[in-house]
């Protein structure tokens, strides 16, 4: 079993059937059998590119982005990570390491990934993210302005 192919197989599979239909009320249901490894994991995966998307949560740092889904997909619902890790069983932490997998274009939901702020080589860096946030928010607050 290659887990990282798997994984980005179903992550693959989970964002087309996001974009497959296109009426704002559409969604997907994640669940596992029990629901405390793959689910969290799948949540955390599609929240995490949803925001690299600018798809979800576009208000937030990049830290914030990091506890919401820490804090809400995996602790809320009452993960047990120091079960799991007192196991050798590292589902949160390939959660995270997985990230370097889906980088390329096949993991959006947007047609042009090339313009994605986040995940451009030139915003990798803390200083440059929090920059791009700014500039994004200004933008905003310009357009409010307007209205």
């Amino acid at each position: 079993w290659d887990l990282v192919r798997l994984t980005q197989n179903y992550l693959r599979l989970m964002l087309s059937l996001l974009v497959s239909d296109p009426s704002p009320d559409a969604g997907i249901l994640v669940h596992c059998i029990s629901g405390w490894d793959r689910t969290p994991l799948f949540i955390s995966l599609l929240r995490i590119s949803l925001w690299a998307d600018k798809q979800c949560h576009e208000s937030l740092f990049y830290e914030e982005l990091l506890y919401l889904t820490v804090a809400y997909d995996w602790l809320l619902f009452s993960h047990h990570l120091s079960d799991r890790a007192s196991r050798g069983e590292d589902i949160f932490f390939f959660c995270f390491h997985f990230l370097e997998f889906i980088k390329s274009p096949e993991y959006s939901v947007n047609s042009n990934s090339s313009a994605n702020p986040h995940t451009s080589s030139s915003s990798s860096s803390p200083e440059n993210n929090n920059h791009a946030h700014q500039q994004q928010q200004q933008q905003q607050q310009q357009q409010q302005q307007q209205q």
